[in-house]
């Protein structure tokens, strides 16, 4: 129970896993108390565990397009610096911001300076 809280915390859920973990959770618990104790509302988990009736090849079309979406997903990343640090970080991402254009995200532009720095493709 805790973990499906956890993983509600850090982005969106695999529907069918999300629905395999709810069936297994109905046995013990009814759809209300569940919605009780997690973060969604008895109609979504209900609707959830609805995924369970389609076809199988549905399923898999589904688990594919959500691991093609997780290789997509944000990963928030914190860096602390210091007064030149930071200077120095600022500097190096308005180059790559330059060299890559101006509607270049933040996080491409520190792509681009590892990629540099790793000597990567």
């Amino acid at each position: 129970m805790r973990g499906l809280q956890l993983n509600y915390l850090r982005g969106q859920p695999v529907p069918v896993r999300l629905a395999n973990l709810v069936h297994d959770l109905n046995r013990t618990y009814s759809v209300d108390d569940l919605a009780k104790m997690l973060l969604w509302s008895a109609s979504q988990l209900r609707d959830s565990v609805e995924l369970l009736k389609l076809p199988a090849d549905l399923q898999d079309k589904l688990e594919q397009q959500a691991a093609r979406d997780a290789g997509e997903a944000p990963i928030p990343v914190t860096v602390v610096l210091l007064g030149r640090e930071h200077e120095q970080f600022e500097q190096a991402m308005a180059a790559a911001k330059e060299e890559l254009g101006r509607n270049a995200r933040r996080g491409q532009c520190l792509a681009l300076i590892c990629r540099r720095f790793t000597n990567a493709p």
